[in-house]
Protein backbone atom coordinates (compact mmCIF):
# COMPACT_ATOMS: atom_id res chain seq x y z
CA UNK A 1 0.00 0.00 0.00
CA UNK A 2 1.16 3.86 -1.32
CA UNK A 3 2.53 5.37 1.84
CA UNK A 4 0.94 8.56 2.50
CA UNK A 5 4.24 9.93 3.47
CA UNK A 6 5.80 9.26 0.17
CA UNK A 7 5.94 12.36 -2.47
CA UNK A 8 4.24 11.71 -5.30
CA UNK A 9 4.14 13.92 -9.01
CA UNK A 10 1.87 14.00 -11.29
CA UNK A 11 2.54 15.15 -14.88
CA UNK A 12 -0.50 16.42 -16.56
CA UNK A 13 -2.06 17.42 -13.72
CA UNK A 14 -4.13 20.27 -15.15
CA UNK A 15 -5.45 17.37 -17.92
CA UNK A 16 -9.55 16.05 -17.86
CA UNK A 17 -8.13 13.06 -15.94
CA UNK A 18 -4.72 14.47 -14.02
CA UNK A 19 -6.84 17.09 -12.56
CA UNK A 20 -9.19 15.00 -10.75
CA UNK A 21 -6.24 12.68 -9.79
CA UNK A 22 -4.63 15.09 -8.31
CA UNK A 23 -7.25 16.39 -6.30
CA UNK A 24 -8.20 13.32 -5.14
CA UNK A 25 -4.66 12.35 -3.93
CA UNK A 26 -4.71 16.00 -2.34
CA UNK A 27 -8.43 15.13 -0.39
CA UNK A 28 -7.10 11.61 0.95
CA UNK A 29 -3.90 13.83 2.49
CA UNK A 30 -1.46 12.40 0.05
CA UNK A 31 2.05 14.20 -0.41
CA UNK A 32 1.25 15.49 -3.91
CA UNK A 33 2.26 18.32 -6.14
CA UNK A 34 2.28 18.90 -10.16
CA UNK A 35 5.39 18.34 -12.07
CA UNK A 36 7.76 21.31 -11.88
CA UNK A 37 10.64 20.45 -14.05
CA UNK A 38 12.75 23.00 -12.20
CA UNK A 39 12.37 21.33 -9.00
CA UNK A 40 15.49 19.48 -7.64
CA UNK A 41 14.27 17.96 -4.55
CA UNK A 42 14.02 14.45 -3.78
CA UNK A 43 10.41 12.41 -4.72
CA UNK A 44 9.54 8.99 -4.62
CA UNK A 45 6.87 8.10 -7.05
CA UNK A 46 5.90 10.05 -10.41
CA UNK A 47 2.72 9.28 -12.41
CA UNK A 48 3.12 10.13 -15.67
CA UNK A 49 -0.54 11.35 -17.86
CA UNK A 50 0.51 13.80 -19.91
CA UNK A 51 0.47 13.50 -23.67
CA UNK A 52 -1.23 14.45 -26.68
CA UNK A 53 -4.17 12.08 -27.65
CA UNK A 54 -5.87 13.18 -30.63
CA UNK A 55 -3.56 12.09 -33.54
CA UNK A 56 -1.61 14.65 -35.55
CA UNK A 57 1.57 14.84 -37.39
CA UNK A 58 3.32 15.29 -34.49
CA UNK A 59 1.95 13.22 -31.97
CA UNK A 60 4.43 10.52 -31.65
CA UNK A 61 7.50 12.81 -31.15
CA UNK A 62 5.89 14.93 -29.37
CA UNK A 63 4.85 11.90 -27.00
CA UNK A 64 8.01 10.44 -26.63
CA UNK A 65 10.03 13.59 -26.56
CA UNK A 66 7.92 14.43 -23.47
CA UNK A 67 8.14 11.41 -21.93
CA UNK A 68 12.34 11.43 -22.50
CA UNK A 69 11.65 14.77 -20.29
CA UNK A 70 9.99 13.30 -17.38
CA UNK A 71 12.52 10.25 -17.44
CA UNK A 72 15.58 12.40 -16.89
CA UNK A 73 13.74 14.57 -14.22
CA UNK A 74 12.84 11.28 -12.32
CA UNK A 75 16.36 10.59 -12.29
CA UNK A 76 17.57 13.87 -11.19
CA UNK A 77 14.99 13.67 -7.99
CA UNK A 78 16.06 10.05 -7.42
CA UNK A 79 11.94 8.68 -8.45
CA UNK A 80 11.82 4.98 -7.10
CA UNK A 81 8.18 4.21 -8.87
CA UNK A 82 7.03 5.12 -11.97
CA UNK A 83 3.77 4.97 -13.56
CA UNK A 84 2.98 5.20 -16.84
CA UNK A 85 -0.70 5.82 -17.79
CA UNK A 86 -0.81 3.58 -21.10
CA UNK A 87 -4.04 2.44 -22.99
CA UNK A 88 -6.08 -0.11 -24.50
CA UNK A 89 -5.47 1.62 -28.01
CA UNK A 90 -1.80 -0.38 -27.92
CA UNK A 91 -3.78 -3.33 -29.60
CA UNK A 92 -5.12 -1.42 -32.54
CA UNK A 93 -7.74 -2.55 -34.49
CA UNK A 94 -8.64 -5.46 -33.08
CA UNK A 95 -11.50 -8.56 -32.39
CA UNK A 96 -10.58 -10.05 -29.33
CA UNK A 97 -12.70 -11.00 -26.56
CA UNK A 98 -11.43 -10.86 -23.15
CA UNK A 99 -8.30 -8.82 -23.94
CA UNK A 100 -5.49 -9.27 -21.71
CA UNK A 101 -1.88 -8.45 -21.07
CA UNK A 102 -0.50 -11.24 -23.65
CA UNK A 103 -2.99 -10.50 -26.36
CA UNK A 104 -1.02 -9.57 -29.64
CA UNK A 105 -0.96 -6.63 -31.26
CA UNK A 106 -2.81 -5.61 -34.81
CA UNK A 107 -0.25 -4.40 -37.36
CA UNK A 108 -2.52 -1.23 -37.34
CA UNK A 109 -2.25 1.08 -33.56
CA UNK A 110 -3.32 4.64 -34.45
CA UNK A 111 -0.67 7.00 -33.68
CA UNK A 112 -1.38 7.61 -30.26
CA UNK A 113 -1.37 3.70 -29.01
CA UNK A 114 1.73 3.59 -30.86
CA UNK A 115 3.18 6.25 -28.82
CA UNK A 116 1.97 4.98 -25.67
CA UNK A 117 3.22 1.52 -26.67
CA UNK A 118 6.80 2.65 -27.55
CA UNK A 119 7.13 4.79 -24.24
CA UNK A 120 6.49 1.57 -22.40
CA UNK A 121 9.39 0.17 -24.01
CA UNK A 122 11.62 2.97 -23.30
CA UNK A 123 10.95 2.77 -19.36
CA UNK A 124 11.91 -0.97 -19.72
CA UNK A 125 14.98 0.36 -20.05
CA UNK A 126 14.76 2.44 -16.82
CA UNK A 127 15.59 1.56 -13.13
CA UNK A 128 12.75 2.94 -12.08
CA UNK A 129 10.49 -0.21 -10.87
CA UNK A 130 7.92 0.64 -13.54
CA UNK A 131 4.05 -0.42 -13.91
CA UNK A 132 2.10 0.08 -17.23
CA UNK A 133 -1.85 1.27 -16.68
CA UNK A 134 -3.21 -0.16 -19.86
CA UNK A 135 -6.25 1.48 -19.88
CA UNK A 136 -9.67 2.10 -21.91
CA UNK A 137 -12.33 5.52 -21.96
CA UNK A 138 -11.50 7.15 -18.68
CA UNK A 139 -14.81 8.74 -17.87
CA UNK A 140 -14.40 12.76 -17.07
CA UNK A 141 -16.66 15.31 -17.64
CA UNK A 142 -15.00 16.29 -20.86
CA UNK A 143 -14.07 12.76 -21.95
CA UNK A 144 -15.76 13.79 -25.85
CA UNK A 145 -13.21 11.52 -27.83
CA UNK A 146 -14.29 8.18 -27.53
CA UNK A 147 -17.20 6.08 -28.20
CA UNK A 148 -19.64 5.84 -24.78
CA UNK A 149 -19.74 9.50 -24.86
CA UNK A 150 -20.70 10.08 -28.71
CA UNK A 151 -23.67 7.19 -27.71
CA UNK A 152 -24.57 9.42 -24.88
CA UNK A 153 -24.48 12.75 -26.97
CA UNK A 154 -26.99 11.38 -29.54
CA UNK A 155 -29.24 9.82 -26.75
CA UNK A 156 -29.30 13.19 -24.86
CA UNK A 157 -30.41 14.55 -28.80
CA UNK A 158 -33.04 11.88 -29.00
CA UNK A 159 -31.25 10.21 -32.28
CA UNK A 160 -31.62 7.02 -33.52
CA UNK A 161 -28.63 4.80 -32.41
CA UNK A 162 -27.18 1.71 -34.65
CA UNK A 163 -24.36 -1.15 -32.81
CA UNK A 164 -23.10 -4.06 -33.84
CA UNK A 165 -22.42 -6.84 -31.52
CA UNK A 166 -24.79 -5.73 -29.50
CA UNK A 167 -24.83 -8.97 -27.08
CA UNK A 168 -21.57 -8.90 -26.61
CA UNK A 169 -20.37 -8.02 -23.14
CA UNK A 170 -19.00 -4.49 -23.07
CA UNK A 171 -16.73 -2.84 -19.89
CA UNK A 172 -14.39 -0.69 -22.01
CA UNK A 173 -14.52 2.12 -19.74
CA UNK A 174 -12.99 2.75 -16.25
CA UNK A 175 -13.89 5.63 -13.59
CA UNK A 176 -10.77 7.60 -12.03
CA UNK A 177 -11.48 6.41 -8.50
CA UNK A 178 -10.74 2.60 -9.35
CA UNK A 179 -7.63 3.58 -10.61
CA UNK A 180 -6.57 5.83 -7.61
CA UNK A 181 -7.29 3.01 -5.88
CA UNK A 182 -5.46 0.34 -7.62
CA UNK A 183 -2.71 3.10 -7.59
CA UNK A 184 -2.43 3.22 -3.50
CA UNK A 185 -2.68 -0.34 -3.24
CA UNK A 186 -0.17 -1.48 -5.51
CA UNK A 187 2.72 -3.19 -3.82
CA UNK A 188 5.61 -1.97 -6.88
CA UNK A 189 7.32 -5.77 -6.04
CA UNK A 190 7.82 -6.48 -9.71
CA UNK A 191 10.61 -4.22 -11.68
CA UNK A 192 8.46 -3.74 -14.68
CA UNK A 193 5.22 -4.77 -14.80
CA UNK A 194 1.93 -4.31 -17.15
CA UNK A 195 -1.89 -4.51 -16.26
CA UNK A 196 -5.31 -3.82 -17.97
CA UNK A 197 -8.17 -2.12 -15.83
CA UNK A 198 -11.83 -1.54 -16.83
CA UNK A 199 -14.99 -2.08 -15.47
CA UNK A 200 -16.75 -5.70 -14.35
CA UNK A 201 -17.56 -7.83 -17.42
CA UNK A 202 -21.02 -8.75 -16.27
CA UNK A 203 -23.27 -6.43 -19.08
CA UNK A 204 -23.60 -6.55 -22.64
CA UNK A 205 -23.57 -3.33 -24.78
CA UNK A 206 -26.87 -3.23 -25.80
CA UNK A 207 -27.75 -3.32 -21.72
CA UNK A 208 -25.38 -0.53 -21.55
CA UNK A 209 -26.91 2.02 -23.86
CA UNK A 210 -30.46 0.86 -22.54
CA UNK A 211 -29.30 2.25 -19.10
CA UNK A 212 -27.58 4.98 -20.36
CA UNK A 213 -31.03 5.39 -22.52
CA UNK A 214 -32.65 5.21 -19.36
CA UNK A 215 -30.73 7.99 -17.71
CA UNK A 216 -30.79 10.17 -19.89
CA UNK A 217 -34.75 9.96 -20.54
CA UNK A 218 -34.07 9.38 -24.38
CA UNK A 219 -36.41 8.83 -27.14
CA UNK A 220 -33.95 7.47 -29.16
CA UNK A 221 -34.26 4.26 -31.24
CA UNK A 222 -32.04 1.44 -30.65
CA UNK A 223 -31.41 -0.35 -34.00
CA UNK A 224 -28.96 -3.85 -34.15
CA UNK A 225 -27.56 -4.51 -36.96
CA UNK A 226 -25.57 -8.39 -37.50
CA UNK A 227 -23.03 -6.49 -39.51
CA UNK A 228 -19.49 -8.02 -39.00
CA UNK A 229 -17.48 -5.51 -37.18
CA UNK A 230 -14.40 -5.73 -35.00
CA UNK A 231 -15.45 -5.69 -30.90
CA UNK A 232 -13.29 -6.18 -27.73
CA UNK A 233 -14.01 -6.70 -24.08
CA UNK A 234 -11.05 -6.59 -21.22
CA UNK A 235 -9.96 -8.94 -19.43
CA UNK A 236 -8.70 -7.96 -15.50
CA UNK A 237 -8.21 -11.04 -13.89
CA UNK A 238 -4.53 -10.47 -13.91
CA UNK A 239 -4.88 -7.20 -11.95
CA UNK A 240 -7.58 -8.74 -9.68
CA UNK A 241 -5.50 -11.89 -8.66
CA UNK A 242 -2.26 -10.37 -8.37
CA UNK A 243 -3.24 -6.80 -7.00
CA UNK A 244 -6.86 -7.57 -6.06
CA UNK A 245 -8.12 -4.97 -7.92
CA UNK A 246 -11.63 -4.45 -6.80
CA UNK A 247 -13.39 -3.41 -10.60
CA UNK A 248 -17.08 -1.02 -10.37
CA UNK A 249 -20.19 -2.61 -11.67
CA UNK A 250 -20.39 -0.81 -15.40
CA UNK A 251 -23.71 0.88 -14.49
CA UNK A 252 -22.63 2.35 -10.62
CA UNK A 253 -19.62 3.84 -13.15
CA UNK A 254 -22.04 5.36 -15.81
CA UNK A 255 -24.32 6.62 -12.98
CA UNK A 256 -21.71 8.78 -11.73
CA UNK A 257 -20.49 9.97 -14.67
CA UNK A 258 -24.24 10.83 -15.72
CA UNK A 259 -24.18 12.94 -12.37
CA UNK A 260 -20.62 14.37 -13.00
CA UNK A 261 -21.92 15.48 -16.63
CA UNK A 262 -25.13 16.83 -15.38
CA UNK A 263 -23.37 18.91 -12.86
Amino acid sequence: MLDKNSNIVISGANGAVGEILYKTFLDEKYQVEKLNLEDTSSKDIFIHLAAKTLNSEDILESNLNYLKECINYCKKVNIKYFIFFSTVSVYGNINVQNVNEDTNFSNSPNIYGLSKLLGEELLKEEDFNVVNLRLPAILTKTTTNTFIYKVNTKLQNNEDITITNSNKIFNNIIDIDSIFNFIINYDFKEKNNTYLLASKQKESLKDVILFLKKQNNSSSNIIEKNDKANFYNIDITKATKEQNFKAKDIFHVLEKWQTLLKG
